[in-house]
């Protein structure tokens, strides 16, 4: 006797359930016999892929994702797309310009695996502000004029990282007087500018 099973389906296929092939046996005079086979079938592997690779950047250097890079190699069990996210999780450094970004990537899988990875980003601030406008080299005065005219509002800087309202600005005075006339002197101005 030959019976073709008939074949029934629980659950999602894709992730998890179950398939079952039923053989109804036919006989004259009595009750029909079945028998069932069961085949289940569950995804519980994790997703894989490549994080991108820890890296520094500068602090005027951007740290999305299409200059720290982008995870590769995304595979899962059953050759379906993941979906990739990420998170950032800021450490301050020593100042505002120096951090890292510890960046957790996660891949889901259309059965709800879930794997993460970390990546760190550290950024750094390398660069010293510098002037935009120096201060003039030689300023010749009056006895009588005032230190008003010395050129510290000429003075413009900047900084690659810091606003200028976050640079320290320093003003370190010397003077040198002529003995033979006390109202003539040269006075040195050291402009000193210092990020945060």
């Amino acid at each position: 006797i030959t019976v073709q099973p008939v074949r029934t389906e629980e659950g999602n296929l894709l992730c998890s359930g179950k398939v079952i092939y039923t053989w109804t046996f036919n006989f004259d005079g009595v009750a029909p016999i079945s028998r069932s086979q069961v085949w289940t079938i569950e995804n519980s592997s994790l997703p894989h892929f490549t994080v991108p690779q820890d890296l520094a950047v500068s602090c005027d250097e951007s740290t999305e994702v299409a200059n720290t890079g982008y995870p590769a190699n995304i595979e899962t069990y059953c050759g379906t797309h993941a979906t990739i996210t990420y998170n950032d999780i800021r450490i301050n450094g020593s100042c505002t310009s120096n951090y890292q970004l510890q960046r957790t990537w996660t891949a889901v899988d259309r059965c709800g695996n879930v794997i993460e990875q970390d990546q760190r980003i550290t950024v750094k601030d390398t660069e010293a502000p510098v002037f935009s406008i120096e201060p003039t080299q030689i300023v010749n005065l009056d006895c009588d004029d005032q230190y008003g005219r010395l050129p510290s509002s000429h003075v413009e800087f900047q900084d690659n990282c810091s606003s200028n309202n976050a640079i320290t600005f320093v003003i370190n005075i010397g003077q040198k007087y002529d003995v033979e006339c006390l109202n003539r002197f040269q006075s040195d101005w050291t402009y000193t500018i210092r990020d945060e």
